[in-house]
């Protein structure tokens, strides 16, 4: 009987040191929460909110909080902490990149850094890690880290890139980074940089594999070692050994531009284009779905893109008319308007960047 006891009680202790595992684990992002970032209107930028798949849209934050900054990207570590960019604005009679942070889902934003650790420059791309670790990018070859939940923010690579223009950037984890852009130092290049030190040090990639004028708009991390950079005139590139070489990946030519890529995997690939068309992928850029849109015209450019699975992704689109927010859960076979900002008091902004918790990027 005493021994029946003993392995009872040893059985509720270890029924309880499971629980209390369980409870100390991270929740799970769910991708249901949603974000879009995008111009100003009101006096303040624009940060659009869903709990529900993208089916309905909140905007959140005000004009104490938001500044009047254009928003160019947004980027979710998990239901919570999300960070987003934009133009440089002034504070307190100071102009520098525009950074923000929740750690509430969005029911509060602050402004992080200042003009002595932010350049005053456009911020045009950020990526979440984690809830301590991001990486934020801009114009004249700003790159940003922080490892403190944005307490603090680290410049990298300084004076490598003068003139990179309108930077993306992709982290694969803390010590995995990819930037995209073009150097205007010789007339628009294709400039891929890449750290796998955490940004202690950055190599440029693709030189010898890249075209000549090729400028970049996107790049996104598959893995450690594949990644992908789209950009001007169709460009879309692929490296499967860490950037050494890079193989185009869409045959197609052409004037247009594809502005964003959202890698599910090393296969399954999503891309927004101008003139309202999206590509899928499912075997690395073997064969390709061409899809059109809600919007369409010469002026309708899908921008962002994020992906949960091969059926399910979202994008944004501007035009010289409102802004889009796009949805699909059937691969691309139907894509549904979520939001138009006229319609939701707005009126005619560009939306850019969008990033979903739990999806891919």
């Amino acid at each position: 009987m005493r021994r029946q006891l003993l392995i009872l009680g040893f059985a509720a202790l270890a029924v309880l040191a499971w629980l209390g595992a369980a409870c100390r684990s991270p929740v799970p992002a769910e991708p249901r929460y949603g974000w879009v970032a995008g111009n100003s209107a009101d006096g303040y930028g624009t940060i659009l909110h869903t709990t529900d798949y993208g089916e309905t849209w909140v905007r959140q934050g005000n004009a104490s909080t938001i500044p009047g900054a254009a928003l160019n990207s947004v980027s979710a570590a998990d239901d919570e902490n999300v960070w987003a960019v934009g133009d440089n604005w002034a504070d307190v009679g100071q102009s520098y990149g525009t950074i923000l942070r929740t750690t509430d889902g969005g029911q509060t934003w602050t402004r992080q850094g200042g003009a002595a650790s932010v350049p005053d420059v456009e911020l045009s791309g950020v990526s979440a890690v984690s809830s301590r670790v991001a990486w934020a990018v801009g114009w004249e070859g700003v790159i940003l880290k922080t490892t403190d939940r944005g307490q603090t923010w680290t410049r990298q690579a300084e004076g490598m890139f003068p003139l990179g223009q309108g930077m993306t950037v992709s982290a694969w984890d803390e010590d995995v980074a990819w930037v995209a852009s073009q150097d205007s130092s010789t007339a628009g290049p294709a400039l891929i940089l890449h750290t796998t030190d955490g940004g202690a040090t950055w190599t440029r990639e693709g030189q010898d594999s890249l075209p000549a004028h090729t400028g970049l708009i996107d790049v996104h991390a598959a893995s450690a070692t594949v990644a992908w950079v789209v950009g001007m005139n169709y460009s879309c590139f692929r490296t499967t050994d860490a950037g050494q070489h890079w193989y185009r990946a869409l045959p197609q030519a052409g004037l247009n531009h594809i502005n964003g890529v959202c890698a599910l995997d090393e296969q399954a690939v999503w891309l927004a284009a101008d003139n309202a068309w999206a590509y899928f992928t499912p075997d690395a850029g073997d064969s390709w779905v061409k899809q059109r849109t809600p919007g369409g015209g010469a002026y309708c450019p899908n921008l962002g893109v994020t992906a949960l699975n091969a059926d399910t992704a979202w994008m944004t689109q501007t035009s010289v008319g409102p802004g889009l927010i796009l949805g699909t859960f059937d691969r691309g076979a139907t894509w549904t308007v979520r939001l138009r900002t006229d319609s939701a008091g707005l009126g005619n902004i560009g939306l850019r960047g969008i990033t979903f918790a739990g999806a891919v990027r």
